[in-house]
Order: structure tokens, then C-alpha cells, then sequence
């Protein structure tokens, strides 16, 4: 069963303000993503998650000892250690 949380009205330039009770409940902060998602059957749901930054995806680029061959060290990134 689906329940309503909240209401929010759309304003000039088609902005709105996420409800305190919905941020408080899915941890809405200012580093978060709203995705709007269209469902098999045509509804809209709305998802939140964190951004992704720099500092989350570093360490998992591989290290230049773990390159397996020239092709991948001519296009891989390089970390400065």
C-alpha cells in the first residue's frame, strides 16, 4: 500500500523544497541525488543517494603495478603517490 508523506508545491522556475520529515527519514542532505524514475507501469517514483565524489572513488583505480599491459598503461589513470 502506498502512504503519502508529504505534500510540496512546485515554484517559479519549477523549484520545490524536499518536506523535513522526508529528509529527516531518507537522509536528505545537500549531497544528495534526486532521481525521478518512471516505473513499468507509467508511475513516477523518486529515489534519493548520496553523490559520488572524488574522495568515494579513490582507491579504486587500479595502481600503475597492477596494469597488466602496455595498452592499459598508455590509457589508464595515473595517481600521483
Amino acid at each position: 500500500m502506498n502512504e503519502i508523506l508529504a505534500n510540496s508545491s512546485i515554484y517559479k522556475n519549477y523549484q520545490t523544497v524536499i518536506p523535513k520529515n522526508v529528509r529527516k527519514e531518507f537522509n536528505v542532505t545537500e549531497n544528495t541525488v534526486v532521481e525521478w524514475i518512471k516505473n513499468e507501469n507509467g508511475e513516477l517514483n523518486i529515489k534519493f543517494r548520496k553523490k559520488v565524489t572524488l574522495k568515494d572513488v579513490v582507491g579504486m583505480i587500479k595502481k600503475e603495478d597492477d596494469i597488466q599491459d602496455d595498452w592499459d598503461i598508455d590509457r589508464g589513470v595515473y595517481l600521483n603517490e
